[in-house]
């Protein structure tokens, strides 16, 4: 008697857990998880693994579509519509043209200024001065010191 107590409960059980897998809910999230990592995938251009991605969740609602016809049959209907264009889009990326990537601009050179750039003469409320040395053009501002002032003791 309580051997075949033990077995019932035990089938009971194995026939909860076999309904369970078969549950049309999680076959449908295990596809939507598997589009959503085919986007994210597509999204990096890893498009032989999105593609691949793509037809595990497509395998699984026609699975699902198989088992349990009447399961929310306009979701799974909208589902498989969205891999199958995601799907096109993929198999139509390698083909377009590929735009060149802008061309790099060398970063600027440092280098001394002009000095012939400066202007030539600057106005005298200033107190700037110009001076040429080896022929390049130089501004100072003079100090007012006389030359008996700037002698050495």
């Amino acid at each position: 008697m309580r051997t075949i107590a033990l077995s019932v409960l035990l089938l009971t059980a194995a026939l909860a857990f076999a309904e369970q897998l078969e549950n049309p809910s999680d076959i449908f999230l295990r596809a939507f998880t598997f589009f959503q990592k085919a986007e994210k995938l597509a999204a990096a251009d890893s498009l032989p693994e999105a593609t691949q991605a793509y037809k595990q969740a497509d395998a699984l609602l026609k699975e699902l579509q198989e088992k349990h016809p009447t399961w929310n049959e306009k979701i799974v209907a909208y589902r498989k519509k969205r891999i199958a264009s995601a799907l096109e889009r993929i198999e139509a990326k390698p083909g377009t043209p590929v735009t060149p990537p802008p061309p790099q601009v060398p970063p600027p050179t440092l280098r001394s200024p002009d000095f012939n750039q400066l202007p030539r003469q600057l106005p005298d409320t200033t107190g700037w001065r110009r001076l040429e040395f080896n022929g390049q053009p130089f501004y100072f501002v003079p100090l007012l010191v006389s030359p008996d002032q700037a002698r050495l003791q």
